[in-house]
Protein backbone atom coordinates (compact mmCIF):
# COMPACT_ATOMS: atom_id res chain seq x y z
CA UNK A 1 0.00 0.00 0.00
CA UNK A 2 0.79 3.76 -0.22
CA UNK A 3 1.33 6.54 2.11
CA UNK A 4 -0.31 9.88 0.98
CA UNK A 5 -0.62 10.93 -2.23
CA UNK A 6 -1.28 14.33 -3.87
CA UNK A 7 -2.09 14.85 -7.32
CA UNK A 8 -2.46 18.01 -9.29
CA UNK A 9 -3.01 19.38 -5.75
CA UNK A 10 -1.75 22.69 -4.86
CA UNK A 11 -1.11 24.97 -1.86
CA UNK A 12 -1.84 22.44 0.83
CA UNK A 13 -0.03 21.46 4.06
CA UNK A 14 0.96 18.08 5.37
CA UNK A 15 2.70 18.09 8.70
CA UNK A 16 2.43 16.20 11.71
CA UNK A 17 2.09 12.88 10.46
CA UNK A 18 3.65 9.56 10.35
CA UNK A 19 3.63 7.87 7.49
CA UNK A 20 5.55 4.32 7.74
CA UNK A 21 6.14 0.73 6.80
CA UNK A 22 4.16 1.14 3.54
CA UNK A 23 4.63 -0.70 0.26
CA UNK A 24 5.55 1.73 -1.93
CA UNK A 25 5.89 5.66 -1.19
CA UNK A 26 5.50 7.62 2.37
CA UNK A 27 4.19 10.91 0.70
CA UNK A 28 3.88 11.17 -3.31
CA UNK A 29 3.24 14.43 -4.96
CA UNK A 30 2.12 14.11 -8.48
CA UNK A 31 1.62 17.37 -10.76
CA UNK A 32 1.41 19.27 -7.52
CA UNK A 33 3.06 22.72 -6.80
CA UNK A 34 3.29 25.40 -3.92
CA UNK A 35 2.77 22.84 -1.24
CA UNK A 36 4.18 22.54 2.51
CA UNK A 37 5.86 19.49 4.18
CA UNK A 38 7.15 19.74 7.96
CA UNK A 39 7.28 17.65 10.67
CA UNK A 40 6.26 14.28 9.21
CA UNK A 41 7.81 11.09 10.39
CA UNK A 42 8.55 9.43 7.05
CA UNK A 43 10.51 6.12 7.88
CA UNK A 44 10.60 2.15 6.68
CA UNK A 45 8.68 2.99 3.22
CA UNK A 46 9.41 0.37 -0.24
CA UNK A 47 10.09 2.36 -2.85
CA UNK A 48 10.62 5.59 -1.68
CA UNK A 49 9.91 8.20 1.49
CA UNK A 50 8.78 10.87 -0.36
CA UNK A 51 8.65 10.82 -3.97
CA UNK A 52 7.61 14.53 -6.09
CA UNK A 53 7.06 13.72 -9.69
CA UNK A 54 6.07 16.70 -12.00
CA UNK A 55 5.73 18.54 -8.98
CA UNK A 56 7.51 21.92 -8.27
CA UNK A 57 7.85 24.88 -5.44
CA UNK A 58 6.65 22.57 -2.93
CA UNK A 59 8.78 23.52 0.83
CA UNK A 60 10.31 20.32 2.62
CA UNK A 61 11.61 20.57 5.98
CA UNK A 62 12.00 19.52 8.99
CA UNK A 63 10.72 16.36 8.37
CA UNK A 64 12.39 12.54 9.30
CA UNK A 65 13.13 10.26 6.33
CA UNK A 66 14.66 6.90 7.12
CA UNK A 67 14.48 4.94 4.48
CA UNK A 68 16.34 2.63 2.23
CA UNK A 69 15.34 5.64 -0.83
CA UNK A 70 14.71 8.15 0.88
CA UNK A 71 13.86 11.12 -1.95
CA UNK A 72 13.11 11.06 -5.73
CA UNK A 73 12.27 14.55 -7.33
CA UNK A 74 12.70 15.47 -11.09
CA UNK A 75 11.08 19.13 -10.52
CA UNK A 76 12.64 22.18 -8.28
CA UNK A 77 11.45 22.18 -5.20
CA UNK A 78 12.88 23.87 -1.43
CA UNK A 79 13.81 21.27 0.70
CA UNK A 80 15.19 23.85 3.46
CA UNK A 81 14.71 26.79 4.98
CA UNK A 82 17.19 29.93 6.55
CA UNK A 83 18.39 28.76 9.52
CA UNK A 84 16.12 29.67 12.39
CA UNK A 85 15.88 29.02 16.17
CA UNK A 86 14.26 25.72 16.68
CA UNK A 87 13.67 22.72 18.14
CA UNK A 88 13.73 20.92 15.18
CA UNK A 89 12.56 17.39 14.65
CA UNK A 90 14.96 15.38 16.47
CA UNK A 91 15.33 17.66 19.14
CA UNK A 92 18.44 20.40 17.54
CA UNK A 93 18.39 23.97 18.42
CA UNK A 94 17.93 24.85 15.19
CA UNK A 95 15.68 24.27 12.31
CA UNK A 96 16.55 23.91 8.22
CA UNK A 97 16.43 21.51 5.97
CA UNK A 98 15.16 17.55 7.34
CA UNK A 99 16.99 14.27 9.00
CA UNK A 100 17.98 11.96 6.23
CA UNK A 101 19.37 8.29 7.63
CA UNK A 102 22.01 8.24 5.06
CA UNK A 103 23.60 11.64 4.95
CA UNK A 104 27.41 11.30 5.73
CA UNK A 105 28.51 14.88 5.98
CA UNK A 106 29.34 16.46 9.17
CA UNK A 107 28.63 19.17 11.25
CA UNK A 108 31.75 21.12 11.69
CA UNK A 109 30.09 23.82 13.89
CA UNK A 110 28.53 22.41 16.26
CA UNK A 111 24.60 24.08 15.36
CA UNK A 112 23.17 20.34 14.40
CA UNK A 113 22.83 21.20 10.50
CA UNK A 114 25.30 19.82 8.38
CA UNK A 115 27.96 21.67 7.05
CA UNK A 116 29.65 19.14 4.43
CA UNK A 117 28.70 17.10 1.27
CA UNK A 118 25.87 19.67 0.03
CA UNK A 119 23.48 19.79 -0.98
CA UNK A 120 22.02 16.54 0.24
CA UNK A 121 20.41 15.17 -3.04
CA UNK A 122 19.67 11.47 -1.80
CA UNK A 123 22.58 9.82 -4.32
CA UNK A 124 21.31 12.09 -6.97
CA UNK A 125 17.57 11.59 -6.75
CA UNK A 126 16.94 14.61 -5.93
CA UNK A 127 17.60 15.96 -9.54
CA UNK A 128 17.79 20.06 -8.95
CA UNK A 129 19.41 21.47 -6.21
CA UNK A 130 19.07 19.28 -2.81
CA UNK A 131 18.99 20.30 0.71
CA UNK A 132 21.36 22.71 2.26
CA UNK A 133 21.01 22.31 5.74
CA UNK A 134 20.47 18.76 6.74
CA UNK A 135 19.55 18.07 10.20
CA UNK A 136 22.48 16.03 11.95
CA UNK A 137 22.01 14.31 15.90
CA UNK A 138 23.14 16.22 18.85
CA UNK A 139 25.88 13.35 19.05
CA UNK A 140 28.92 15.90 17.36
CA UNK A 141 32.05 13.66 15.64
CA UNK A 142 35.09 15.61 17.29
CA UNK A 143 37.52 16.55 14.57
CA UNK A 144 40.12 14.38 13.71
CA UNK A 145 43.99 14.95 12.39
CA UNK A 146 44.20 12.60 9.59
CA UNK A 147 47.78 13.55 8.60
CA UNK A 148 50.26 15.35 9.64
CA UNK A 149 54.03 15.91 8.74
CA UNK A 150 57.20 15.63 8.95
CA UNK A 151 57.05 11.93 11.33
CA UNK A 152 57.82 12.64 14.82
CA UNK A 153 60.89 12.94 15.94
CA UNK A 154 62.20 15.40 13.81
CA UNK A 155 66.11 15.58 13.55
CA UNK A 156 67.33 19.16 12.47
CA UNK A 157 70.74 21.42 13.33
CA UNK A 158 70.60 24.86 15.00
CA UNK A 159 69.97 27.77 12.01
CA UNK A 160 67.63 25.90 9.66
CA UNK A 161 64.46 25.98 9.22
CA UNK A 162 61.14 23.08 9.45
CA UNK A 163 57.60 23.67 8.61
CA UNK A 164 54.49 21.41 10.57
CA UNK A 165 51.80 20.59 9.32
CA UNK A 166 48.32 19.54 9.85
CA UNK A 167 44.91 18.47 7.67
CA UNK A 168 42.06 18.01 9.84
CA UNK A 169 38.73 16.21 8.70
CA UNK A 170 36.54 18.92 9.67
CA UNK A 171 36.51 23.50 9.87
CA UNK A 172 38.44 23.87 13.22
CA UNK A 173 40.83 26.83 14.68
CA UNK A 174 44.57 25.44 15.25
CA UNK A 175 46.77 26.78 18.21
CA UNK A 176 50.31 26.12 17.43
CA UNK A 177 52.70 25.74 20.66
CA UNK A 178 56.70 25.58 21.40
CA UNK A 179 56.95 23.67 24.43
CA UNK A 180 53.78 25.10 25.58
CA UNK A 181 53.93 28.25 24.96
CA UNK A 182 51.22 29.57 22.36
CA UNK A 183 52.74 30.98 19.48
CA UNK A 184 49.73 31.58 16.61
CA UNK A 185 46.12 30.32 15.39
CA UNK A 186 44.91 29.65 12.22
CA UNK A 187 41.19 30.08 12.02
CA UNK A 188 38.84 28.13 10.38
CA UNK A 189 40.85 26.10 8.49
CA UNK A 190 41.33 22.40 7.78
CA UNK A 191 44.86 22.28 6.33
CA UNK A 192 47.11 24.42 8.90
CA UNK A 193 51.17 24.75 8.75
CA UNK A 194 53.94 26.58 11.41
CA UNK A 195 57.43 27.17 10.02
CA UNK A 196 59.72 27.33 12.53
CA UNK A 197 63.42 28.57 12.93
CA UNK A 198 65.88 26.50 15.05
CA UNK A 199 67.47 28.80 17.24
CA UNK A 200 68.08 26.64 20.75
CA UNK A 201 69.74 23.12 21.14
CA UNK A 202 67.60 21.20 22.77
CA UNK A 203 64.95 18.86 22.66
CA UNK A 204 61.18 20.74 21.91
CA UNK A 205 57.63 19.75 22.05
CA UNK A 206 55.56 21.40 18.78
CA UNK A 207 51.88 21.00 19.30
CA UNK A 208 48.90 21.46 16.96
CA UNK A 209 45.75 21.21 18.93
CA UNK A 210 43.10 21.43 16.28
CA UNK A 211 39.22 22.69 17.96
CA UNK A 212 35.89 23.71 17.30
CA UNK A 213 32.78 23.07 19.01
CA UNK A 214 32.61 19.42 18.36
CA UNK A 215 35.75 18.71 20.12
CA UNK A 216 39.48 18.60 19.73
CA UNK A 217 42.65 17.02 18.59
CA UNK A 218 46.57 17.14 19.22
CA UNK A 219 49.27 16.70 17.06
CA UNK A 220 52.70 16.36 19.18
CA UNK A 221 56.22 16.31 17.54
CA UNK A 222 59.54 15.80 19.24
CA UNK A 223 61.66 18.39 17.75
CA UNK A 224 65.65 17.75 18.30
CA UNK A 225 67.87 20.36 17.41
CA UNK A 226 71.80 20.25 17.84
CA UNK A 227 74.86 22.05 17.24
CA UNK A 228 77.02 22.45 13.48
CA UNK A 229 78.84 19.28 12.65
CA UNK A 230 81.66 20.86 10.84
CA UNK A 231 82.07 19.28 7.10
CA UNK A 232 85.58 18.89 5.86
CA UNK A 233 85.80 21.17 2.68
CA UNK A 234 85.14 19.19 -0.85
CA UNK A 235 86.22 19.62 -4.48
CA UNK A 236 83.38 19.18 -6.08
CA UNK A 237 84.04 19.90 -9.56
CA UNK A 238 87.58 19.40 -11.56
CA UNK A 239 88.80 19.85 -14.87
CA UNK A 240 90.49 18.42 -17.21
CA UNK A 241 90.06 14.31 -16.49
CA UNK A 242 93.44 12.53 -15.52
CA UNK A 243 95.78 11.74 -16.61
CA UNK A 244 96.18 14.57 -19.07
CA UNK A 245 98.46 14.42 -22.04
CA UNK A 246 100.31 17.06 -23.99
CA UNK A 247 103.07 18.08 -26.16
CA UNK A 248 106.19 20.23 -24.64
CA UNK A 249 105.52 24.16 -24.51
CA UNK A 250 101.85 23.74 -24.18
CA UNK A 251 99.41 25.41 -22.23
CA UNK A 252 97.35 23.70 -19.40
CA UNK A 253 95.31 24.81 -17.24
CA UNK A 254 93.69 22.80 -14.32
CA UNK A 255 90.86 24.40 -12.30
CA UNK A 256 88.35 23.16 -9.45
CA UNK A 257 85.17 24.31 -7.32
CA UNK A 258 85.22 23.53 -3.60
CA UNK A 259 81.85 23.17 -1.44
CA UNK A 260 83.32 26.14 1.16
CA UNK A 261 85.71 28.98 0.97
CA UNK A 262 89.41 27.51 1.67
CA UNK A 263 92.53 27.95 0.91
CA UNK A 264 94.23 26.46 -2.19
CA UNK A 265 97.90 25.28 -2.37
CA UNK A 266 99.32 24.12 -5.98
CA UNK A 267 101.99 21.63 -6.54
CA UNK A 268 103.95 19.68 -9.36
CA UNK A 269 105.68 16.78 -7.47
CA UNK A 270 105.54 18.34 -4.44
CA UNK A 271 106.77 21.41 -4.77
CA UNK A 272 104.29 24.91 -4.88
CA UNK A 273 103.91 26.53 -7.36
CA UNK A 274 100.65 28.47 -6.64
CA UNK A 275 98.74 29.79 -3.39
CA UNK A 276 94.97 31.22 -3.53
CA UNK A 277 93.42 32.16 -0.63
CA UNK A 278 89.49 32.10 0.66
CA UNK A 279 88.28 31.10 -2.54
CA UNK A 280 85.74 28.60 -3.57
CA UNK A 281 86.49 28.55 -7.73
CA UNK A 282 90.21 28.30 -8.58
CA UNK A 283 92.56 27.36 -11.63
CA UNK A 284 96.48 27.21 -12.28
CA UNK A 285 97.55 27.46 -15.43
CA UNK A 286 101.05 26.82 -16.98
CA UNK A 287 102.13 28.54 -19.85
CA UNK A 288 105.16 26.06 -20.66
CA UNK A 289 105.19 22.22 -20.30
CA UNK A 290 107.97 20.43 -19.96
CA UNK A 291 108.49 17.03 -21.42
CA UNK A 292 107.74 14.29 -18.21
CA UNK A 293 105.68 13.03 -16.54
CA UNK A 294 104.34 15.40 -13.56
CA UNK A 295 102.30 15.12 -10.71
CA UNK A 296 99.85 18.33 -10.59
CA UNK A 297 98.39 18.05 -7.41
CA UNK A 298 96.10 20.50 -4.97
CA UNK A 299 94.96 20.77 -1.59
CA UNK A 300 92.64 23.39 -0.35
CA UNK A 301 92.09 23.43 3.13
CA UNK A 302 90.33 25.33 6.20
CA UNK A 303 89.28 25.00 9.73
CA UNK A 304 87.03 21.78 9.02
CA UNK A 305 89.54 20.11 7.48
CA UNK A 306 91.11 19.49 3.67
CA UNK A 307 90.94 17.86 0.69
CA UNK A 308 93.16 16.95 -2.28
CA UNK A 309 92.87 16.50 -6.14
CA UNK A 310 95.69 15.19 -8.28
CA UNK A 311 96.28 14.88 -12.11
CA UNK A 312 99.09 12.52 -13.97
CA UNK A 313 100.06 15.12 -16.47
CA UNK A 314 102.49 13.70 -18.98
CA UNK A 315 104.26 15.49 -21.86
CA UNK A 316 105.89 14.87 -24.86
CA UNK A 317 108.28 16.54 -27.43
CA UNK A 318 105.81 17.10 -30.76
CA UNK A 319 106.14 14.54 -33.93
CA UNK A 320 104.06 16.46 -35.93
CA UNK A 321 103.83 14.48 -39.49
CA UNK A 322 103.60 11.10 -37.23
CA UNK A 323 101.40 12.01 -34.28
CA UNK A 324 99.13 13.19 -37.14
CA UNK A 325 98.97 10.22 -38.90
CA UNK A 326 98.77 8.02 -36.11
CA UNK A 327 95.76 10.57 -34.36
CA UNK A 328 98.05 10.27 -30.60
CA UNK A 329 101.41 11.52 -29.68
CA UNK A 330 101.42 8.59 -27.37
CA UNK A 331 102.05 5.37 -30.27
CA UNK A 332 105.16 3.77 -29.27
CA UNK A 333 106.45 3.96 -33.29
CA UNK A 334 106.91 8.21 -32.37
CA UNK A 335 108.78 7.48 -29.14
CA UNK A 336 110.77 5.14 -31.21
CA UNK A 337 111.08 8.58 -33.78
CA UNK A 338 111.56 10.71 -30.37
CA UNK A 339 114.59 8.56 -29.40
CA UNK A 340 116.83 8.90 -32.94
CA UNK A 341 116.22 12.82 -32.90
CA UNK A 342 117.40 12.94 -29.15
CA UNK A 343 120.30 9.98 -29.67
CA UNK A 344 121.38 10.89 -32.76
CA UNK A 345 120.11 13.93 -34.70
CA UNK A 346 120.42 16.47 -31.43
CA UNK A 347 124.49 15.55 -31.33
CA UNK A 348 125.41 17.23 -33.63
CA UNK A 349 125.13 20.34 -35.59
CA UNK A 350 123.55 18.68 -39.51
CA UNK A 351 121.18 16.78 -36.90
CA UNK A 352 120.10 20.51 -35.07
CA UNK A 353 119.44 21.90 -38.50
CA UNK A 354 117.35 19.23 -39.77
CA UNK A 355 115.40 19.61 -36.62
CA UNK A 356 114.76 22.89 -36.92
CA UNK A 357 113.79 22.91 -40.32
CA UNK A 358 111.09 20.11 -39.95
CA UNK A 359 109.93 22.09 -36.61
CA UNK A 360 108.86 24.81 -39.36
CA UNK A 361 108.02 23.30 -42.16
CA UNK A 362 106.09 20.16 -40.64
CA UNK A 363 102.90 21.51 -38.81
CA UNK A 364 101.19 22.67 -42.07
CA UNK A 365 101.67 19.17 -42.89
CA UNK A 366 100.65 17.56 -40.37
CA UNK A 367 97.17 19.54 -40.38
CA UNK A 368 96.56 18.92 -43.92
CA UNK A 369 96.70 15.01 -42.71
CA UNK A 370 94.99 15.85 -39.68
CA UNK A 371 92.07 17.09 -41.94
CA UNK A 372 92.42 14.00 -44.62
CA UNK A 373 91.98 10.62 -42.78
CA UNK A 374 93.24 8.54 -46.01
CA UNK A 375 96.11 10.87 -46.14
CA UNK A 376 96.87 9.50 -42.70
CA UNK A 377 96.29 6.06 -43.19
CA UNK A 378 98.68 6.16 -46.63
CA UNK A 379 101.16 8.47 -44.70
CA UNK A 380 101.12 5.95 -41.46
CA UNK A 381 101.78 2.94 -43.52
CA UNK A 382 103.50 4.10 -45.91
CA UNK A 383 106.08 6.58 -44.91
CA UNK A 384 106.26 6.57 -41.20
CA UNK A 385 106.21 2.96 -40.59
CA UNK A 386 108.98 2.27 -42.94
CA UNK A 387 111.07 5.14 -41.38
CA UNK A 388 110.05 3.54 -37.36
CA UNK A 389 111.60 0.02 -38.81
CA UNK A 390 114.94 1.47 -40.46
CA UNK A 391 115.30 3.96 -37.55
CA UNK A 392 114.87 0.92 -34.87
CA UNK A 393 118.41 -0.34 -36.52
CA UNK A 394 120.22 3.07 -34.77
CA UNK A 395 117.33 3.02 -31.33
CA UNK A 396 117.70 -0.83 -30.88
Amino acid sequence: MGGIRLSHSSNNTISNINTSNNDFFGICLSDSDNNGLYNNNVSNNGDYGICLSSSSSNTIYNNYFNNTNNAYDDGTNIWNISKENGPNIIGGDYLGGNYWSDYTGIDEDGDGLGDTLLPYNSSGEIQNGGDLRPLVTACFTPPEITSSAPLSPVNDTICTWRTFNVTVDQTVNVRWYLNDMLLFTNLSVRKADCTLHAEVVGEHNVTANASNANGSDLQTWIWNVTGFTAEPPEITYYAPKSPVNDTRNATRTFNITINQSVNVSWQINGTTVQANEGLTEASYTNTSAVIGTWNVSVIVSNANGTDMQTWIWTVTSPCFIATAAYGTPLHGDIDVLRDFRDEYLMSNPTGRAFVKVYYNASPPIADWIRANEGLGTAVREGFVKPLVYVTRMFVG
